[in-house]
This record gives C-alpha cells, sequence and structure tokens, in this order.
C-alpha cells in the first residue's frame, strides 16, 4: 500500500511538472512562453527575410483548409483575427484580436503575442509556434512566401491543414516594439 501511494505521488508530480513549461508574459493572460526549449531555437533562427517575408508589415489570416475544405478563418476562430508580426531576428508574433475591436499599436505588443520562431532545417523552412497542446509544446508548420501571400503547411496524424496569410499595412509606429526574444 506504501508503494502504492508513493507511485501515485510520484506520477503526480511528474504530470504537474510537465504541465508547467509555459508562464504567461504579462499578468493579464497574455503572450505565451516556453520556460526551457527556446535555446535550439534562438540560435537556429533566421532572418524571415531571406525567404521574402516582409518585416515591416502585419500579417493577417484570411483562410485555411483542413484536408483540403475550405474555411474562412473568423467562422472557425469564434470572433477573433488571428495576426502574425515577423521581426528580423527571426522571432514570430501570433496576436488574436477580437474582431469587434478597433486595431491599434498595442494590438501588436509582443507582450501580448504568443512566441515563435522562423528556422530553416535541410532545404526546408519552417515556422515553430508555441502551443499549451500536450502540456506546453512547439508546433512545426512549413513556410511558402509568394507575392503577398504568406502560406503554412501543418499535419498531424489524423489531419492536414493550410492557413494563408496576406500582408496589412499598418502605421510605422504599430511595429516600433522590439522582440523580447
Amino acid at each position: 500500500m506504501v508503494n502504492l501511494k508513493k507511485g501515485i505521488l510520484f506520477l503526480f508530480i511528474t504530470l504537474l511538472s510537465s504541465c508547467g513549461d509555459y508562464y504567461l508574459a504579462t499578468p493579464d493572460g497574455g503572450g505565451l512562453r516556453s520556460k526551457r526549449k527556446y535555446k535550439w531555437f534562438i540560435k537556429s533562427r533566421i532572418n524571415p527575410e531571406s525567404i521574402g517575408i516582409d518585416t515591416e508589415v502585419i500579417y493577417k489570416k484570411t483562410h485555411s483548409y483542413k484536408n483540403g475544405e475550405f474555411r474562412f478563418y473568423k467562422n472557425v476562430n469564434r470572433g477573433y483575427d488571428l495576426y502574425l508580426r515577423f521581426y528580423k531576428n527571426g522571432t514570430v508574433y501570433s496576436f488574436n484580436v477580437d474582431s469587434s475591436k478597433v486595431l491599434n499599436k498595442n494590438s501588436f505588443d509582443p507582450e501580448k503575442g504568443d512566441i515563435g520562431f522562423v528556422i530553416k532545417r535541410g532545404d526546408k523552412y519552417l515556422h515553430m509556434f508555441y502551443t499549451l497542446m500536450d502540456a506546453g509544446q512547439f508546433l512545426k508548420s512549413g513556410i511558402r512566401m509568394k507575392d503577398d501571400t504568406l502560406g503554412f503547411y501543418f499535419k498531424n496524424r489524423q489531419d492536414e491543414f493550410l492557413s494563408y496569410y496576406k500582408k496589412i499595412k499598418v502605421p510605422k509606429e504599430w511595429l516600433d516594439y522590439d522582440p523580447d526574444y
């Protein structure tokens, strides 16, 4: 009985610690950051301009496909629009902004965004994006840039996802933030 209790306690502590790999960058719940997983990505990140991604604009998600089925993003994400902001050092932030709110400079504060990195592995360009899924992990998506459209490709065991983003111009002062990584 004592060994069973020790085993359950060990399992509980292990599970609890594995779920704690993230923190929020701001007290009000903005900006996911990993506690442990950045070192490799920081060393491996590349300037996104080298693959045609403009670091002087914001990208807005316009639509996506799941297993070939077309979906407008706003309907999928329950009233939020998704935006991306890329920095020359290879860091990228994603922002979920309530569709009913007016965009402003504060909408793109890196402390309120979830972090990711642009890296090159072999001959492929990837976006590594931090998520809480499975107790905190980075998701890997392939990146393609064509004209003013940015595409991401992700595949898991059951589904294939394609997501498309378009450049939107915003006032220069909205981009004055420095990345926190």
